[in-house]
């Protein structure tokens, strides 16, 4: 697969990645890509990534960061509430773990 950005172009290699015009998008990710979600208020997205130890959030306007959510090794989904009081992580093990919006620890954690 091959990607432009600013201007330039990127090979991946078999890796789902969300590239935005900036580079710091891929950063904000990291490889191994698995689920995204985002806020009802459109402002968050939250990433569930193999190659971190949490779900990643950063803003929807420029993936500046905007926390993190401590999961374990291999977060592989994230789900937020429809009204954005809850994020679920789930891990490659069958563990899910529930949080506040902004809570680093999971709630009974």
């Amino acid at each position: 697969m091959r990607y432009k950005i600013d201007g330039q172009e990127s090979r991946a290699a078999g890796q789902p990645l969300i590239w935005t015009a900036c580079r710091s998008a891929y950063q904000a990710v990291g490889p191994g890509l698995a689920d995204l979600a985002v806020s009802p208020d459109d402002g968050t997205v939250f990433t569930a990534s193999g190659s971190r130890d949490h779900v990643e959030a950063s803003t929807t306007k420029d993936f500046s960061r905007a926390g993190a959510y401590r999961a374990g090794q291999y977060p592989n989904a994230v789900a937020v509430g429809a009204v954005g009081t809850h994020v679920a992580a789930g891990l490659r093990d069958t563990d899910i773990y529930f949080y506040r919006p902004g809570a680093l620890i999971p709630i009974g954690g």
